[in-house]
């Protein structure tokens, strides 16, 4: 199995004996007029398989009921289960117990991993998940279109915030060497504070301005690049599960392809298998013609054959050994004619012989239904006995516990007719024990008393072996012995 199977899952192995007869199951197998059970709707011609079926599994007992509902409403409650249903399953594959203890379990698999008819239903079922990962596809090209346009026209964007950007620095750097310019001409030059004031106030506003403006612009070039980078991310997942996509789509044409292949070739092994049909059909008939004319020459032997000896003899033995047979049988009867009296003579004494043959054999019907009707007679008074055993063991121990209720004991008689064992248990009023114990365990006096009332029982109820005690109450006290005595005497 090793060899054959590698590392897959190997298969369960039951070993069970070849009786070449199905077992008698159908006083035991699911009785209902609605429903059908799993095996009579398996077409099985081994009764080994079938056999085997019902002891690892109990087929006959598994109802198949069409609808889920059906199914809930038939087996919740006790007096609508069928006969002998020990279990049911439905169409679409869930598993129900029945009531009392009803169970129910939804089946997760919408169709059959093991037994299938062909290979039709998997290329269906491959061909349709084909089609889902196509649409898929389709409608995830139109939102990557989507993501590629935005991404261009981000990166458009952040070309111009960017050039924006470099053309913002360029005039500040302008701005801080003209600023230095006049920083180094301060000295040297001499100019009016007043118009250098207000100069330096202009220019001071011209760089906040600039400054607010290069602000902003790095602020909405950030923003710009975040999106981007964020549309670049959503569009790298969206490309990775086209790819995704794009794989599982190749690898169902695969199997596609491959199941494809496989159809075609149990196309043509059913091709051959119709010829081979055909064929073996064709053989069958000119068999079958063989075979009329067959039927009709043996038909005309056996009549032959009857015109001569109308019982017929079922043998194995060939033709010639019959006939052999036949040859030596009529020698031997010449022979004998010779030797011995006439046929007449003969047949005379058949006759008296078959005559004494029907005599006897009337004998031995009559003693055969008198040998029945006797057997019936002796189970009929065995029941009677059994019963008659029961009523007196009844009375038996009713009597032996009102007996010791004169001492105010307990006790009870255990019979075993099938063992031939009867067992005592008394229990005294001065224990507490809820056990009622043995007549070893009791004392002597206690033990005399028991006897004396199993005895007495056995008087009352029945003709006792027992006709003498001798020294019954050398153990009793006066109180016992007292009481025994009034037993015996009213007895």
């Amino acid at each position: 199995m090793g060899q054959v199977m590698g590392s897959e899952r190997k298969p369960s192995i039951i070993v069970s004996s070849y009786m070449g007869k199905t077992y008698e199951y159908q006083h035991e197998a699911l009785h209902s007029d609605r429903y059908i059970s799993v095996l009579e709707n398996l077409d099985i011609e081994d009764p080994d398989v079938v056999n085997c079926l019902i002891d690892q599994r109990a087929v006959e007992k598994i109802a198949l009921i069409p609808t889920n509902h059906e199914a809930r409403s038939c087996l919740m409650h006790a007096t609508s289960v069928p006969s002998n249903c020990w279990e049911a399953y439905t169409a679409q594959g869930d598993q129900l117990y029945p009531a009392p203890n009803f169970r129910y379990y939804s089946s997760s698999r919408n169709r059959a991993e093991l037994l299938k008819v062909g290979v039709d239903d998997q290329i269906r079922e491959k061909s349709a998940e084909l089609e889902e990962i196509e649409q898929r596809l389709r409608d995830l090209d139109p939102m990557s279109r989507t993501l590629q346009h935005d991404l261009a026209q981000h990166r458009t964007e952040a070309g111009v915030i960017a050039k924006q950007l470099e053309k913002l620095r360029r005039e500040d750097m302008e701005l801080r060497s003209r600023a230095d310019e006049l920083r180094r001409f301060e000295g040297s030059e001499p100019t009016n504070i007043d118009t250098l004031e207000d100069a330096l106030v202009e220019l001071e506003g011209e760089v906040q301005s600039l400054q607010s403006k290069r602000s902003d612009a790095h602020k909405t070039y950030s923003e710009a690049r975040a999106a981007w980078k964020a549309s670049s991310e959503e569009v790298r997942k969206k490309e990775d599960a086209r790819k995704q996509l794009m794989g599982t789509a190749d690898a169902a044409k695969e199997k596609l392809i491959q199941a494809d292949s496989e159809l075609q070739k149990v196309k043509s092994v059913s091709a051959t298998n119709k010829e081979q049909i055909a064929a073996a059909e064709r053989r069958c008939a000119a068999a079958e013609r063989d075979k009329k004319l067959c039927e009709q020459k043996i038909e005309k032997l056996i009549q032959e054959a009857a015109a001569v000896a109308p019982d017929r003899i079922l043998t194995r033995r060939g033709i010639s050994a019959i006939t052999n047979e036949i040859e030596a049988i009529k020698e031997q009867l010449e022979e004998e004619e010779s030797r011995t009296e006439s046929r007449e003579t003969v047949e005379s004494r058949y006759a008296q012989a078959v005559e004494r043959y029907g005599d006897m054999k009337d004998n031995v019907g009559q003693l055969t239904e008198f040998v029945k009707r006797l057997h019936d007679t002796m189970r009929e008074r065995r029941e009677k006995y059994c019963i008659l055993c029961e009523q007196t063991v009844l009375r038996l121990r009713l009597i032996f516990s009102s007996t010791l209720l004169q001492q105010n004991f307990i006790g009870r008689l255990e019979f075993n007719h099938a063992k031939q064992q009867l067992h005592i248990q008394v229990k005294p009023s001065e224990q507490n024990s809820q056990l009622q114990q043995d007549l070893k365990a009791l004392s002597g006096g206690e033990r005399s008393f028991s006897t004396v009332c199993f005895v007495l029982a056995l008087w009352e109820t029945m003709e006792c072996p027992f006709r003498v005690m001798d020294e019954f109450d050398i153990f009793m006290d006066m109180g016992k012995r007292r009481v025994s005595l009034e037993m015996i005497l009213e007895m």
